[in-house]
C-alpha cells in the first residue's frame, strides 16, 4: 500500500466520542467507533505521515488491505482492537513514540460523507502502562 497518493481529508466534520488508543502492540477503538462507522465490517487504515493524522475508513471487503473490524449492530457495545503491525509502527515512528512502556490516547474527528474517522495524532495524551497484580500477586 502506497501513502504517496493520501491526503488530509477536507470536509464538514463532526466531533465524536470515537476513540483511538496506541499500544506498542495494538491499536484499541473504543466502543463508540462501530456505531460511527455504521458497524462498517471492514475498514482501511490510512496515514498522513506529514500532517500525522491517522484514520480508519469502512471500505468493502474486498478493498486493497482491509481488515475485519466491526460486529453486526445488534451486539453490545465493544472496544476493537486491531493488530497491525506495520500501522502500529508507523504510527510510532512518526511520531517519535518509541517507549513501549507508554500508551497513547485520542478522540477522532467523524467525516460522514467519507465514512471515515480522523486521528490527529498530535491530539494524544500520553500514558504509562501500569503492570496489574494477578491473584498469586505476582505482576502480569
Amino acid at each position: 500500500m502506497s501513502l504517496k497518493n493520501f491526503k488530509v481529508i477536507e470536509l464538514v466534520s463532526s466531533k465524536t466520542k470515537a476513540g483511538l488508543t496506541v499500544y506498542a502492540d495494538r491499536l484499541k477503538f473504543n466502543p463508540h467507533t462501530a456505531p460511527d462507522l455504521d458497524y462498517a465490517p471492514y475498514v482501511q487504515l490510512l496515514m498522513d505521515p506529514n500532517g500525522k493524522n491517522f484514520a480508519v475508513q469502512a471500505c468493502d471487503k474486498d478493498a486493497v488491505n482491509a481488515i475485519p473490524f466491526s460486529r453486526p449492530k445488534d451486539a453490545k457495545p465493544y472496544p476493537i482492537l486491531v493488530r497491525t503491525p506495520q500501522a502500529i509502527k508507523q504510527i510510532r515512528t512518526v511520531m517519535g513514540w518509541d517507549d513501549p512502556n507508554k500508551y497513547y490516547i485520542v478522540t477522532g474527528q467523524k467525516f460522514y460523507d467519507e465514512k471515515a474517522i480522523v486521528f490527529h495524532l498530535d491530539d494524544a495524551e500520553e500514558y504509562t502502562v501500569t503492570k496489574r497484580k494477578g491473584k498469586d500477586d505476582t505482576e502480569e
